[in-house]
């Protein structure tokens, strides 16, 4: 009796030792990289923000000399 569905091939996907090494050198690669993408991007808000708090002060200074 034939159902319709494939047959499927059963793989190994057991890793050995050196693939194992492998796979954590590239693993721990890509979350260095995803750290330093976070690191520069609090950064960047960082000075963002800076810029922001430092236009305001400057357009209230102006708006307070505009009274005087």
């Amino acid at each position: 009796m034939h159902t319709g569905a494939r047959q499927e091939e059963v793989i190994d996907h057991r890793l050995t030792d050196r693939e194992w090494a492998e796979e954590w050198k590239h693993l721990d690669h890509l979350l260095n990289c995803i750290m330093d993408m976070v690191e520069k991007t609090r950064r960047s808000l960082t000075m963002m923000k800076k810029k922001k708090k430092k236009r305001k002060r400057k357009k209230n200074s102006a708006a307070d000399t505009q009274y005087i």
